[in-house]
């Protein structure tokens, strides 16, 4: 059992980005600004909240920025 909790951790550490900079949490951000800004000419593109965990299958920019973009289209 020990063993399996181990094999586990260390999968998802190897999954998980060790940086911020990965090309979904990119599209994330981009897509949050575009998203909370559709529609308003003159908007001040508000600060995205932190990149959440990509589901499964999603590691594009693409996907990130699809995510961010309905996120931020339904933010105050």
């Amino acid at each position: 059992m020990k063993t399996l909790l181990t094999l586990i951790c260390l999968m998802t550490m190897l999954y998980m980005p060790v940086y911020g900079g990965d090309a979904f949490c990119r599209g994330y951000e981009k897509g949050y600004a575009a998203g909370a800004c559709y529609g308003d000419y003159y908007c001040l593109a508000p600060i995205p909240p932190i990149c959440p965990i990509p589901d499964i299958g999603e590691r594009s920019y693409i996907d990130g920025y699809n995510r961010g973009f309905v996120e931020g289209l339904y933010s105050e």
